[in-house]
């Protein structure tokens, strides 16, 4: 446990771990330090990792746990902080694209519930994937058709992440049944890998919609007007998954406001 660290100096009084402190960042070495101060401790080079712990300076929060993130205090030979979870042991890294049987099923039950929601969802006569990269292309009608040869007509699983990153900017110009049909795609594409597939798929369900540019935000809701009343609830619960990984933490205020906002609605 990281958190083991501070019961290495529990034998020392507070105005002992001041003095320590004191020593280890004036530049004294680590062995002569744990000898004078009877430190057990496999690698003297963590020997900071004994010292008090203090708040991460981001002040974040353990998406998993619900506590404050809490850090080491620095290492003298390197700079930034060491951020952990006392709870649950983990380092911030690790809680980046967790893969904690916690965070998995948490993914698998959205898959499951988006999957659900929008099967057999054709695309129909909607705009398709490369025909919206087309249209962002103001290509003329002859290319437009061309483009729309290259697209997946029925089965919007079968779409890969590369084929969504490779055409990000098609959400933006997807009608009524083109945004039903491709939208699930980069929801899962997104869970599996947050950011993979660079459509900003956050920012067009959360951002327009409840933006102060009227014409944007109509925009945004006819792009949505053919999702039921399933679909919106799974486009709920991504959601609400995106607001509990780390990778989301400066849209965060942006995702309670469309969930309070547009996304509340029926």
């Amino acid at each position: 446990m990281k958190s083991d660290y501070q019961n290495k100096l529990s034998d020392l009084t507070t105005e002992a771990i001041k003095e320590l402190m004191w020593f280890y960042y004036g530049g004294m070495e680590e062995k002569i330090l744990m000898t004078d101060y009877h430190i057990d401790l496999d690698d003297h080079s963590l020997l900071y990792r004994t010292f008090p712990l203090v708040k991460d300076e981001s002040d974040r929060t353990c998406p998993h746990c619900k506590v404050a993130l809490l850090a080491f205090q620095e290492n003298r030979a390197s700079y930034g902080q060491e951020v952990f979870c006392q709870e649950c042991d983990c380092v911030l890294e690790e809680l980046y694209k967790c893969r904690c049987e916690k965070c998995i099923q948490a993914g698998d039950k959205v898959i499951q519930a988006i999957k659900q929601a929008f099967h057999k969802v054709e695309l129909s006569s909607g705009i398709g994937l490369y025909e919206a990269v087309g249209i962002d292309d103001y290509v003329d009608d002859d290319e437009r058709r061309t483009l729309r040869k290259k697209d997946e007509l029925c089965h919007w699983e079968n779409i890969p992440i590369a084929r969504l990153s490779e055409c990000y900017s098609s959400l933006c110009f997807f009608d009524a049944a083109g945004m039903r049909f491709h939208l699930p795609a980069y929801m899962l594409a997104e869970i599996r890998s947050p950011y993979g597939s660079n459509a900003h798929v956050i920012s067009i369900l959360c951002g327009s919609i409840e933006g102060k540019d009227a014409s944007l935000k109509d925009y945004s809701i006819k792009q949505f007007s053919l999702l039921n009343e399933k679909q919106r609830d799974a486009v709920v619960l991504f959601l609400r998954l995106c607001l509990t990984r780390l990778e989301y933490e400066y849209d965060a205020l942006l995702i309670v406001t469309a969930l309070n906002g547009y996304w509340s609605t029926r």
